[in-house]
């Protein structure tokens, strides 16, 4: 039954892009322009489950195409009037814990990709196979007037790194692979 488990949830990936000291943005919006990034983003996630919080999925450049969302969020007759206003999403999925979140990722056969924010990273991190982490080669200088998002991995321990890209001479993706489970929930399932 667990060996089951653990391989259903091998779709779940976590997807990152953040500067040489793990900011991913700054007051809810990247801050930076690389193509190079937007493109390994678009064409790995194309035709997939993408999975973000509401602050991420509000402060979209613009819609998704050929992506199913899901936005994890408490309020869903926000998430609602949010779409309807601007993205028109007719399929959208909102969940408003992770534990319905899961439980609909562990049925499904397709790939589910978490594409943050801070918060979200952290809530799926005990949960994914691999992660996507897209590094690029600057660093962001911290102005205390702003409100800073990171991604640091707390469970390198639990992942291994499986191979590289390179996409640009400052954009290097890193895959890391789940080696063990030590703190998945599987009382979930």
């Amino acid at each position: 039954m667990l060996l089951r488990q653990l391989k259903k949830m091998n779709n779940l990936k976590l997807i990152v892009c953040s500067d040489k000291n793990g900011i991913i943005g700054i007051n809810n919006s990247l801050p930076w322009t690389n193509l190079a990034d937007l493109k390994h983003f678009k064409t790995t996630t194309l035709t997939h489950y993408v999975i973000m919080g509401f602050n991420t999925f509000k402060y979209l450049p613009s819609k998704l195409q050929n992506r199913k969302l899901i936005i994890l969020s408490s309020n869903k007759n926000k998430v609602i009037a949010f779409n309807n206003a601007n993205f028109k999403y007719n399929d959208l999925i909102i969940f408003s814990s992770i534990n319905e979140c899961l439980s609909f990722v562990y049925k499904k056969d397709d790939s589910f990709f978490i594409a943050g924010g801070e918060t979200i990273y952290n809530l799926f991190l005990p949960y994914v196979k691999t992660i996507i982490h897209t590094l690029i080669d600057i660093e962001i200088k911290n102005d205390l007037t702003n409100i800073f998002y990171k991604f640091i991995n707390t469970e390198k321990e639990n992942f291994i790194l499986s191979s590289i890209k390179i996409l640009d001479e400052k954009t290097k993706v890193f895959y890391y692979d789940r080696i063990t489970y030590e703190n998945f929930d599987f009382t979930l399932f």
